[in-house]
């Protein structure tokens, strides 16, 4: 059963107040949100943590979200700034890309974009993104509240990852006001929402991964990618092959230094 099927066969949920409920674990990978009618003020936590939820009054929204595609790989046949179309095993996907996304492009006939599916009731849009970096930034601002897919786009189009990221560890207000569409409080808001998590990260690590021609770097970027602080895991990484003498592998590395973190 989709959420959608059963929210509109439960508009009423009467448990009493202080009632918390979990939805059934399939949820866990949908995306979206709806505004139910419950007969008491209730909380709702949802499978694997993935819900967001708001109680007001006595209405719940409950917000759900879908992982579905890591990048789409194909011929590049239409590109303008605004998106493109890439035909991959017989069907053209239209995806909608920034600014910078489009200067990467080029000239290639053939491309590989990372994606993000929004769902919405009345729409399924695809964002596109020419590195795992830009993508991984973009998600970081759609979290950020008021910030929607198109305002996060608009920022990536109108000053580059790198720009970003550096106005956003170091403060730096003015930098984001001058993006078309973003206000003082708006600003205010990305950086104080955002700051902490991209210190935590290290420099760089939204703009480039590793180039994982080593043990070492692909031991820290799986690291990173599991939400460990970039700094600690590559201080962790070095002692261990210091140790070794730099003759663990992959796995071995990632499993010792686990251990240290």
């Amino acid at each position: 059963m989709l959420l959608s099927e059963f929210l509109s066969t439960n508009p009423y949920w009467p448990f009493g107040d202080g009632t918390t409920l979990k939805l059934p674990t399939p949820f866990s990978n949908m995306q979206g949100s709806r505004v139910v009618q419950c007969a008491y003020p209730v909380t709702c936590s949802g499978a694997e943590g993935l819900h967001e939820n708001n109680r007001f009054n006595n209405k719940l929204k409950v917000s759900y979200r879908i992982k579905m595609y890591a990048y789409i790989d194909g011929k590049l046949v239409f590109k303008s700034p605004a998106y493109v179309i890439i035909e991959a095993g017989g069907i053209g996907y239209q995806i909608n890309i920034s600014l910078n996304t489009f200067s990467q492009l080029g000239s290639a006939e053939h491309c590989r974009l990372y994606v993000w599916l929004h769902v919405k009731e009345d729409a399924h849009t695809l964002y596109g993104f020419a590195g795992e970096g830009e993508k991984r930034l973009f998600l970081h601002l759609i979290s950020v509240s008021g910030i929607g897919p198109n305002t996060a786009r608009m920022m990536l189009s109108s000053i580059t990852p790198e720009e970003i990221q550096t106005a956003i560890v170091k403060g730096n207000v003015s930098q984001i006001q001058r993006i078309k569409g973003i206000g003082p409080k708006s600003a205010q808001r990305v950086i104080l929402e955002l700051q902490d998590k991209l210190r935590k990260e290290g420099p760089d690590t939204l703009i480039s991964l590793p180039a994982s021609d080593t043990a070492r770097d692909e031991a820290l970027s799986a690291l990173v990618m599991l939400g460990f602080a970039r700094n600690a895991a590559e201080k962790v990484i070095d002692q261990e092959i210091k140790k070794t003498d730099d003759t663990l592998t992959v796995e071995q590395l990632i499993k010792s230094a686990l251990k240290s973190l």
